[in-house]
């Protein structure tokens, strides 16, 4: 009598399972909507983000943390020219504004943090420009920004970005 309960039994945890997969995809895609709007960047670059974020083993609270830091720590430099968020900018060789004076988007100015990471040797100064710019979280930030252009670029090579429309629309199904 057993033998013959265990298709079933297998075929509902399979189901249960395939249906707790994308609950946790419209989860993700939610999440993913409500964080760009935060942020005020494009659910593909997020997801992408997130997805170097994963493969540098910080979790997606730290990423945003530290995404607002920058966010932060742009808005301070533009402010205050001769603070400390402007040296740190400055001595990256990053500008924060626009010819126009505006705040250039955040995920331009993290890309161009990225690449002067990429290209600085790690140590002390690394460690202490990204609390600088990250907050507390810098330090946790340091092996996403060595790789982040390669990680992004290899998240959109295999399929791992999350569109904006399905992000919105996981966000209206929850």
């Amino acid at each position: 009598a057993m033998g013959g309960l265990m298709a079933p039994i297998a075929a509902l945890a399979s189901v249960t399972g395939f249906g707790a997969l994308i609950k946790g995809q419209i989860d993700l895609g939610d999440q993913l909507s409500k964080t760009s709007q935060k942020l005020g960047i494009a659910v593909e670059d997020l997801s992408a983000y997130q997805y170097a974020a994963k493969l540098s083993d910080m979790s997606n609270e730290q990423l945003t943390s530290g995404l607002s830091r920058l966010a932060k720590a742009m808005q301070e430099a533009a402010t205050s020219p001769t603070g400390q968020a402007a040296a740190s900018f400055r001595a990256l060789g990053v500008s924060v504004q626009d010819a126009a004076g505006n705040l250039r988007p955040l995920n331009v100015v993290l890309e161009e943090v990225s690449q002067r990471f990429e290209q600085t040797r790690d140590g002390t100064n690394k460690t202490a420009m990204a609390m600088q710019l990250f907050g507390r979280s810098g330090t946790e930030l340091v092996p996403l920004l060595n790789n982040l252009r390669g990680l992004s670029e290899e998240a959109r090579r295999t399929g791992n970005i999350v569109s904006t429309e399905f992000a919105q629309k996981s966000e209206q199904f929850n």
